[in-house]
Formats: C-alpha cells, structure tokens, sequence
C-alpha cells in the first residue's frame, strides 16, 4: 500500500510536500488537527455509544469488544477532542504530547492482533475486531510509532481489498461487515489516501449485492440469516451515513429500495417487548439506539408510526414525533407477513402491544414455532410430529411446499404440505382469527391405502403455561 498523500490534498493540508507517514511528524501532526472528517459517533445524533456496538450477534462472544475497543475509543475520541480544544486556531499546534492518553500495552495488543491474522478465520469475531481497530485508527496516531501504525493500517487495507471474496450467502455478516463496511469507513477516514478512496466503490458494490441476495425483494430476509439481520441493518445504516457524508449512496436504487423495505421488516420481526422474533427472549441494550438509527436511515413516516407502538422507548417518540403525528392507525399497514422464499410467516391479531402473534419457520422438517399473546410467551420452539403406520415409524420429508397463503381483516390462513416415505403427506392448516381471537390449527394424513396410524404432536409450552384438553375431542 501506498501511504503517502496525493498532490490533490497539498494545499489543504498547508505542505509543500506530499505528507505521509514517511513524514510521521507531520502526518501525525495532520491528522490530530484536522476538523474533517468528524469522528464516526459524532455523525450519529442517536447514540453516545461507539455506532459499532448496535445489534451485535447473540451467539458471538462480545466481552473482548466491549471492555477493549469500545471503551478505548470512547477513551481515545475524549483525549482527541481535548487536545483539538487546546490548539490555537491560528498556528493549529498540536497539544502537547503530555496530554496524551497513553494504553500502557497498545504496541503489546497490536503485535497479539496482527500476529493472529494469518490464523484468523473469517469469523463475526474477527470481522468486528477488524472494524474496531480500523475506527482506532486516527487516534492512534497518537499513541503508536510510525512502523507499527503503517502495519496496522495496510493489513486493514489488505483485509477489505479481499474481503469480496467472501459468500455473501455463506458469510453474510462477515462479507457485510469486511468487503462492505470496512472499505467505506477507510475512505471516510482517510480520504487523503488514494488507496483508501479505491476501495469506496468495490465497497458500495458489495453492499448492494448484500442487500439484494440476501432479501426476498420485500426485504425479509431468509429464515437462516435471522440471527444477524439486525447486526445487518446496523451496518447497513452506518454505511449509508459513512456515504452520505460523501454526497453518495451506499446503494444502487434496487438495493436501496430493499434496505428500506427491511428496516419495516424488522419491526415485523418483533416481539412485543422489542426482542426478535425466532431469537432469544434477551433485551439488547443497544437495540433502542441502532433503531432509532436504522429508521433514520431508510424510515419513512409509517415506519415511524409502526415502530412508536412497537420498538421505540418513551423519549424516542418524543424525539421522533413530528415524523408520524400526522398519521393514525388506519396508515398502518396489514399486520402479518409471509414470504415463501424467506420460509416465514408471522401472523398479528393486530399492531397493539396487547394482541397475539404467531410466527412459524418452515424451512426444516421440524417447524420452529413462537405463539405470544401480549408480552406473555405461550409457546416457542420445535414443533415435534411423529408418525407411525402399521407400527412402522415414517419420516418427514425434506421441505414443506406452501400449498395457501390467505389474509384479510378477519383472519390469517396458512396451509403447508410435506412429502413423507411410503407416498403418504402430512398437511398443516394454520388460522388465525383476528376479532374472535382464537387459533385453529390441525394436521391431516393423506395416504393410498388403509393402515393403523400412530400420531403424536408436541408444542413447546412455557414453563408456565399449561395444558389442559377438551373432555370431548371431535
């Protein structure tokens, strides 16, 4: 990588020369006294928290990011901008080298990290940790010598020129997060590199890619990409605003227009106490802010609207309300959604956190299954069905085939059919009555010839819900 500094930043930067770190001193010097670009939390007026720590998977240890890079650049941003109030506005000296911030051990955790990439799988972890440091960047002009900074910044560099070859459907975080994110925030921070700036558009490309393979074209996203679709949305919603600090999009039209559409996807995916659907009963602290975020990023007013009753806290509204004062319940739109593709479906008596949802994943034999009235879960998890004929125990097939999809005001209908071994099928009839507030559901064997049918089916009840069956059956 070529870090010197091209002739078109020259004049700005006050040099007669091109500067780079080849001139530590005076790159250093350049870049703890320039205003532009701001540093990255300060282009997000929602959160006070490093914008990398919204919606991070439930499933990836988050310790090591939270107690190291979050709360060093917290510590490292506060240290910069003191030292910006000590320069004098008419010879921009820099402060003092006393009032540094110093990490006793950053050349120490910088050599344990590069040490390790060359080993590093593409992980979540690694992908995060890679954005982490690349944030630090600019304020560890400060705190690292010349040689160790430069190292740090080319593998950066190295890591989002190869990061699309990366499955974006194998790897969808991770491709999101290297081949997308972290090019755009490298040209953000340093666009006096040139290449830094190249890697804008291989980024923007990605990006696009991400948000059209990985969405149904109404913005659901597939049943198995659940567990980071939230994490998606962050990135998605920092590298829009990391873009329109440019005067650009992140997006081609398309994938803009599926990133819209997903961030009221996202508000359908939740449940009543603002937790995700199909994902762990847990409160994510964060969440709050990345989806103020989120909806401040591709939002219109009736996802506003939508997600004052479903998602946003108290003074968020109050923030936020000029953007859906205007509209009533009657521009909120039908609550329930189904997409084959994504292999979901979640069925709402109505938008009030008062009312029941069901949601049902049908991409496994074994459906997954959630049942919520108000914020009261009754069930969650598998669906077991077993079957026997003639004392013979039948499998299930490999998918269910949507056989109907109906919704109107009074009710959701959902039938799903599944081949099983000896030319039998199961079909499933799932409905959900809106006004009289009852769910039917029922299963039904179809086969050629008489047999002895042996059937068990098995809910998920929560610890504290019961069951209690009618006296008369049918």
């Amino acid at each position: 990588m070529s870090a010197t500094i091209d002739s078109t930043t020259r004049k700005s930067m006050n040099s007669p020369a091109a500067l780079g770190p080849h001139d530590w001193d005076a790159w250093r010097q350049h870049l703890s006294s320039r205003q532009e670009p701001r540093p990255l939390g300060e282009l997000f007026t929602c959160s006070t928290n490093s914008p990398l720590s919204w919606a991070l998977p439930t499933d990836m240890d988050t310790s090591s990011l939270e107690k190291r890079f979050f709360r060093w650049n917290s510590d490292l941003t506060e240290a910069q901008s003191t030292s910006r109030k000590r320069t004098t506005s008419k010879g921009k000296k820099r402060a003092k080298s006393s009032s540094r911030t110093h990490h006793p051990s950053w050349v120490d955790e910088l050599e344990d990290w590069l040490g390790s990439v060359a080993k590093q799988k593409s992980s979540q972890q690694f992908a995060y940790e890679c954005l982490a440091w690349c944030q630090l960047l600019p304020q560890l002009v400060e705190q690292l010598p010349a040689a160790p900074w430069m190292e740090l910044c080319e593998t950066i560099v190295e890591i989002a020129g190869s990061a699309d070859q990366l499955s974006v459907l194998d790897h969808p975080l991770q491709h999101t997060l290297l081949a997308g994110e972290l090019g755009l925030t490298l040209g953000y921070l340093f666009p006096e590199l040139e290449s830094c700036r190249k890697l804008q558009k291989p980024s923007r490309k990605a990006l696009s890619l991400g948000t059209i393979e990985l969405l149904d074209g109404e913005g659901l996203p597939h049943v198995s990409d659940l567990p980071v679709f939230r994490s998606l949305l962050a990135s998605w919603a920092r590298c829009s605003r990391l873009a329109e600090a440019h005067g650009k999009d992140c997006f081609s039209p398309d994938a803009r227009q599926q990133f819209e559409w997903g961030v009221r996807q996202a508000i359908y995916l939740t449940r009543n106490n603002r937790s995700q659907l199909f994902a762990p009963s847990i409160t994510d602290g964060t969440w709050h802010t990345g989806c103020e975020a989120i909806l401040q990023a591709g939002g219109n007013d009736v996802d506003w609207l939508m997600a004052s009753r479903s998602l946003l806290k108290t003074k968020q509204k109050t923030r936020h309300r000029q953007r859906y004062q205007h509209l009533d319940r009657q521009h909120l739109p039908d609550p329930s959604v189904h997409s084959e593709w994504s292999e979901i479906t979640v069925m709402r008596t109505n938008w009030r956190n008062s009312g029941s949802q069901l949601a049902v994943s049908h991409d496994q034999p074994t459906m997954t299954t959630e049942l919520i009235r108000g914020r009261q879960p009754l069930w969650q998890g598998d669906w077991s069905t077993s079957i026997a004929i003639d004392g013979k125990p039948l499998d299930l097939g490999e998918e269910w085939d949507v056989v109907c999809w109906f919704s109107d005001e009074d009710a959701d209908y959902l039938e799903l059919e599944i081949e099983l071994h000896q030319d039998w099928k199961l079909q499933r009839q799932i409905l959900m009555a809106r006004e009289d507030r009852f769910l039917y559901q029922a299963d039904i064997l179809l086969g050629n010839k008489e047999a002895q049918i042996d059937y068990c089916a098995q809910l998920p009840l929560s610890p504290d819900v019961s069951f209690q069956p009618a006296d008369k059956t049918h």
